[in-house]
């Protein structure tokens, strides 16, 4: 029986009411330097047996505690769906509220409860970044994504190809594990149980690949895990340029331009564009700095690419971010008493 009462509005469903994302209340297992810039961190629980291994450029939140006050305890709940951590989220006081930041998993071991996660240390690292370059094994973290039960796990993916036959993916080093988990996923076409999703491609995508980084022995690691997982993939190419910081961005837009230009002709990149009837072939996926995103989905939009065509987001922005985390007098931050999984403090892996 509908009980609305007449002349009401049924109340619509609360936001995240259909997020495949839980918390899971994890600590760091281990970290491993992969380069001067890269360092790679585990996470092990119980929960994470739960997580979905979804591939491609899967991501998912970590909750970093308040520099003052720890990890709020309202958000101490094992699997706690979205909508509800949410909520209690945003009724802490702003001193008290974690700080949320998005990454890409690197790799998902649910039978081991483990995954990890590459965080590139930038020269001016925000507060992730920081909590990284402090983090020892034994250390509490809360992080939210998907759990491999729920549905509508397509929402944690944003690679979505298509029919394309051709892509471009470009990126700076804070896509590095996006672009790698990509390019991973296309070599293994049944990482994923629905081959029907958006992101699934089941023929042969010729993908070109550039991406930028300042360091040359961060560009020298990222080359050499782009050979690795190119390998298996007929047609596909790329390159690193190291570049000055003075010059971010540039290696993408050029590379854009280029490939524009290969595909779509001379003139794609101008204001007068109109792709040919081929450009469903096409496909492009960037992530970068929020002022360079814009202009390459810019360049992108203007050479005749339907936004649908288009994945193009910002990893990060160059500002200043809310309150630093300084280092603890103790491995790790303070979080709530009896803090779920009282797991032993393992040796940091190598």
């Amino acid at each position: 029986m509908d009980r609305t009462a007449p002349g009401t509005r049924e109340a619509p469903p609360p936001r995240f009411a259909e997020s495949p994302n839980r918390l899971f209340l994890t600590r760091v297992h281990g970290t491993t330097r992969l380069s001067p810039g890269f360092l790679r961190i585990t996470l092990r629980s119980e929960s994470l047996r739960r997580f979905a291994p979804l591939g491609l450029d899967h991501r998912f939140k970590i909750l970093l505690p308040s520099e003052d006050d720890g990890f709020a305890p309202e958000l101490a709940e094992d699997l706690l769906p979205e909508s509800r951590w949410r909520r209690r989220w945003r009724d802490l006081p702003a001193r008290r509220r974690p700080l949320l930041r998005s990454y890409t998993v690197s790799a998902a071991r649910p039978a081991a409860g483990e995954l990890d996660v590459d965080v590139h240390l930038h020269a001016h690292p925000g507060p992730a970044a920081r909590w990284a370059s402090l983090a020892r094994p034994g250390d509490a973290l809360v992080i939210s994504g998907a759990e491999a039960s729920q549905s509508r796990l397509e929402r944690c993916v944003q690679w979505t190809p298509g029919g394309a036959r051709k892509a471009w993916i470009g990126g700076d080093e804070s896509a590095a594990p996006a672009i790698l988990g990509i390019l991973a996923g296309l070599s293994r076409p049944h990482v994923h149980d629905d081959a029907s999703a958006p992101h699934r491609h089941l023929g042969t995508l010729e993908v070109t690949v550039t991406a930028e980084a300042e360091a040359p022995e961060d560009a020298a690691w990222i080359r050499s895990c782009l050979q690795a997982h190119t390998a298996a993939l007929p047609g596909a190419s790329f390159e690193v340029i190291c570049r000055p910081d003075a010059a971010r961005g540039e290696a993408l837009h050029r590379s854009a331009a280029h490939w524009l230009t290969r595909e779509l002709g001379p003139d794609s990149a101008s204001e007068a564009a109109v792709g040919p009837p081929d450009i469903a072939d096409l496909y492009a996926w960037a992530a970068t700095e929020s002022s360079q995103v814009a202009a390459l989905k810019r360049r992108l939009r203007l050479a005749g690419l339907p936004a649908a065509q288009i994945q193009a987001q910002a990893y990060w922005t160059q500002r200043p971010s809310r309150p630093s985390l300084q280092p603890s007098p103790e491995p790790g931050f303070p979080y709530p008493s009896g803090f779920p999984y009282p797991l032993p403090r393992h040796r940091t892996e190598a």
